[in-house]
């Protein structure tokens, strides 16, 4: 399970958890039930980071945090950010 949880975190990246997954829990259940507000918040951040070559590593990064707070690690995502040395 650990394992998982660092693969989520480097998915989407250490900069993507710590700007978006306050976001993401804030607008969870819309997230995890309506496929349409889904697409249209990943095409967003797609367009306003402009850090992905292609919509698909945004909605990577996307899912990668949901499963992340879908799993209620958040603040166990943000301690772990807090204290690694990994820059991105």
């Amino acid at each position: 399970m650990q394992d998982k949880f660092k693969n989520d975190i480097n998915s989407a990246g250490c900069w993507f958890v710590t700007k978006y997954i306050h976001i993401v829990q804030e607008n969870l259940q819309k997230l995890n039930h309506n496929k349409n507000f889904k697409d249209a918040f990943i095409t967003k951040i797609f367009n306003e980071e402009k850090r992905d070559s292609e919509k698909t590593g945004t909605r990577v990064r996307v899912n990668s945090v949901l499963r992340l707070v879908n799993g209620n690690a958040t603040e166990k995502a943000l301690d772990y950010i807090s204290h690694s040395k990994v820059k991105d």
